[in-house]
């Protein structure tokens, strides 16, 4: 079993729209406060990725989208798998709505999804688990705000003990709101509408050409993993190119393919994709991946990359790419390459057509080495933006606010008139004043500036973070450096999801 991290920090908003914003580390180990488990080892069903009648599990899906190559450059080994193969078939890859996929950001995409609907929603009746390290310094538990004691008061106990629970991601912000406001998680009564939490995260980007260009996405917590993992959101260098391609495949019959496996350096340099083929029907027939694609089509990404190292530091994981070949591999028959869209290869010779020839621009690619039992640690920061609801007919209560017209989160001021929103000239919300964030402290020690605060709670956003002309405060266990008054930062979520 292999416990990996991949090194990206996805910092995810609830406010109706569930604005999202994405943050690439570069470092390996990200400091996090709330440790989660997952366990999301069995086949789920995930729109966008998966057939509505079909499912797949995690780790599947993984491996049938990440493909690593061994160019020279070591940087650049990752590209995306362009084929479905079975134990008797290869095909084009297809689209969970059945199309054929046009390019490799669709499946990188599709994938996302599959990824995003893993973490954010209930599958197989398992939800989120929160592990609370009480023997860290400082503690990863949720500090309880507002206390008039001079120390910092924590709640140490889980809030989600069972994956029987069946917690979702905004279930548990609820839960984490509730302790850090109010001093315990079911408490979700303040909150007029807990379930909106989990419905914004949910919500598709609007299709449009940059944030959606496909309609793919399902969620914007999706679009955010596609530009970390290389889809159609990332940088247009950054993004995976196609690790294979049905048509530059070879096919050959059963005689051929007893001739080709009989040839010690053929062995050596490949094997069929699909060997449960009989080779009797052309359409059945033995495909082999021995054109290879363009060892320059690979790509760098931070995240595959430190996950792939990883992985290989785990005894025997090397073995599990030695399907990818280097440069200097392709096929050619009576002098000419020989494709996919060709008649299949027949012969009942010893082979003697059919030859291996150098081509230092190629390289063959095989799955990511990623195994069942592995844990994937992912971590995200989800911030919660809270208003005052009055009515008439009911208490105060906390609700969630709107977009502005512009898709941007609208301000909420006490006696703010419309300039001030559209300014956001930092007039004090209504929920600062009930739940006050740090005050401003000038220092010039930062554990100063982080202080602890009788009265005031750590985890809510103050404009004051900003006034501080030595120090702003920082992100730690007990404060944030959020400015915004009216937003909850919950902090890093490390969130380890069993494959």
């Amino acid at each position: 079993m292999a416990n990996v991290q991949m090194p990206v920090l996805f910092t995810i908003s609830d406010s109706t729209g569930a604005t999202l914003f994405g943050e690439n580390i570069t470092a390996d180990l990200i400091e996090n406060h709330l440790p989660f488990t997952l366990d999301r080892s069995g086949a789920f069903n995930a729109a966008g990725f998966d057939a509505s009648n079909e499912t797949s599990t995690l780790l599947d899906a993984f491996k049938n989208t990440f493909y690593v190559g061994d160019p020279s450059d070591t940087d650049k080994l990752f590209y995306a798998n362009m084929l479905t193969v079975t134990n008797t078939t290869v095909e084009a890859k297809k689209l969970s709505n059945g199309n054929v996929a046009a390019n490799p950001s669709q499946v990188v995409d599709e994938f996302c999804n599959k990824l995003a609907d893993a973490l954010l929603n209930l599958h197989t009746a398992k939800g989120l688990v929160h592990v609370p390290n009480t023997t860290s310094t400082p503690p990863k538990v949720i500090p309880v705000g507002g206390k008039s004691d001079n120390t910092q008061q924590y709640f140490t106990a889980s809030i989600a003990p069972t994956e029987a629970e069946q917690l979702n991601v905004g279930q548990i912000m609820a839960r984490v709101a509730s302790v850090h406001l109010v001093g315990h998680p079911l408490a979700q009564a303040i909150f007029s509408d807990e379930d909106g939490i989990t419905t914004s995260l949910n919500a598709a980007p609007s299709q449009d050409g940059t944030k959606n260009p496909f309609g793919i996405f399902k969620s914007n917590l999706a679009r955010l993993l596609s530009h970390s993992l290389g889809g159609s959101q990332a940088a247009t260098d950054d993004q995976l190119k196609a690790g294979n391609d049905f048509t530059k495949l070879h096919k050959f019959d059963k005689d051929a393919n007893d001739a080709f496996n009989d040839r010690a350096n053929a062995t050596a340099a490949v094997s069929p994709l699909n060997p449960g083929a009989t080779g009797a029907d052309p359409n059945n027939a033995f495909y082999y991946n021995l054109t290879g694609i363009l060892a320059s089509d690979g790509k760098a990404n931070i995240a595959l990359k430190s996950l792939f190292e990883q992985l290989l530091n785990v005894s025997g994981r090397s073995q599990e790419v030695n399907d990818a070949r280097g440069a200097g591999y392709t096929v050619k028959v009576s002098g000419a390459e020989h494709i996919g869209g060709d008649p299949v290869i027949t012969t009942t010779t010893s082979g003697s057509s059919i030859t291996l020839d150098a081509d230092n621009t190629k390289t063959l690619t095989t799955s990511v080495p990623i195994k069942s039992n592995d844990t994937l640690g992912m971590f995200l920061r989800p911030k919660l933006k809270l208003k005052f609801e009055t009515t008439v007919t009911g208490p105060t209560n906390i609700s969630f606010v709107e977009l502005k017209s512009d898709g941007t989160i609208a301000q909420e001021y006490a006696n703010a008139n419309t300039a001030d929103i559209t300014t956001d000239t930092g007039v004090k919300s209504a929920v600062a004043t009930v739940f006050p964030g740090y005050a401003a402290v000038t220092s010039t020690l930062q554990a100063t500036v982080d202080a602890y605060q009788a009265g005031k709670y750590g985890w809510m956003g103050s404009k004051n973070t900003a006034e501080s002309p030595n120090l702003k405060r920082s992100l730690s266990q007990n404060t944030t450096e959020e400015t915004a008054t009216d937003v909850m930062d919950q902090h890093i979520w490390k969130i380890v999801v069993k494959l």
